[in-house]
């Protein structure tokens, strides 16, 4: 992430050079890097690089002077309270700043933000515990099932749980800014972990954050299309708000890449409860004709009609159509 982040940074510096926008440009680019990566533990590259930038900027008169010496001074003073790597070298470099600009005036400011630095240095190693032994340069391959995944998986879990203690002491905003940060770390290096995407999610629900599930979501399905539990969980999340067309077409999307007798389980139960049992019939018709229908959704099925629509006439004739569908097979 912050590597993608740092050649975005080059990229907007190489287009944008010689233009009249280009101090604006950057600068935005800038805050658009810390407001995704900022958060990162090894985000500082980013950070020191945007003082730099800053500071070899060429004013013309007092009032661009002032407006730069702001800008610089709010950059350490928000990069102090992030625990990242060498937040130490960071603290140094900020105070040489302010003492270089005036000596009084930095003894204040000094005293005022040491605290939080202090408390921020503590954070940090804290931090910097939690993400050992986590690869995060690894490439994001489907899981196997081994050992030295599932470490991977409990480790990202312990980082998020850390990060859920607020150790910064952030106010409510900014800790599901930080924890949703966390999450999207652990599913970019676990791309293929159905189980981290779905407490990613979970997460945005607990928060309300509507957009944010749905957008978690979609990356989860484009990630893993086959994965029942994802399009499962999603799809339910559509239905508890009565968004049943958009619960309908996860349903559809799913039997498509996946025709496990389970999907139609669920697509037939789902369909019973948001648009009644004609229409529950109706998957299972069409699934019978198309010949993808395991033996397992003729029992769900069959029991559906049996004892939710008590209907043991219907539900004996699908015991029937798959007894003769099944009659060769095993029990």
């Amino acid at each position: 992430h912050v590597d993608l982040f740092r050649t975005y940074l080059q990229y907007i510096r190489t287009i944008k050079e010689g233009k009249p926008d280009f101090k604006d440009s950057v600068i935005k680019a800038f805050e658009f890097a810390l407001e995704c990566v900022g958060h990162d533990i090894g985000s500082t590259s980013i950070w020191t690089d945007f003082i730099s930038f800053l500071k070899a900027q060429a004013t013309t008169s007092n009032f661009e002077d002032g407006q730069k010496m702001t800008s610089i001074r709010r950059i350490y003073q928000r990069a102090i309270t992030n625990p990242m790597h060498n937040v130490d070298a960071l603290w140094r470099e900020y105070e040489a700043y302010e003492k270089g600009l005036n000596e009084t005036l930095a003894a204040g400011l000094l005293k005022e933000h040491h605290s939080r630095y202090l408390s921020t240095r503590t954070t940090y190693r804290e931090r910097k515990v939690n993400y050992q032994g986590i690869m995060l340069s690894a490439l994001p391959v489907p899981l196997k099932g081994t050992e030295d995944e599932r470490r991977q998986i409990n480790l990202w879990k312990s980082v998020i749980q850390f990060e859920m203690g607020n150790p910064q002491k952030l106010d409510e905003k900014q800790l599901a800014s930080r924890i949703t940060y966390s999450y999207k770390e652990a599913v970019t290096n676990l791309y293929h972990c159905s189980e981290m995407w779905y407490m990613a999610a979970k997460y945005q629900i607990d928060q309300n954050n509507t957009e944010g599930t749905q957008m978690l979501f979609e990356q989860a399905i484009h990630a893993m299309p086959r994965c029942m539990l994802l399009h499962f969980a999603y799809a339910e999340f559509h239905e508890a708000r009565k968004n049943v067309k958009a619960a309908r077409q996860i349903y559809e999307k799913l039997v498509e890449c996946n025709p496990d007798p389970l999907v139609f389980i669920q697509f037939m139960r789902f369909s019973r409860r948001t648009e009644g049992m004609d229409m529950a019939r109706k998957i299972f018709v069409q699934a019978h004709k198309s010949g993808k229908l395991g033996f397992q959704a003729y029992v769900a099925s069959a029991l559906l009609e049996y004892r939710v629509n008590k209907d043991p006439a219907v539900g004996h004739k699908i015991f029937e159509l798959g007894m003769k569908k099944f009659a060769s097979e095993p029990s």
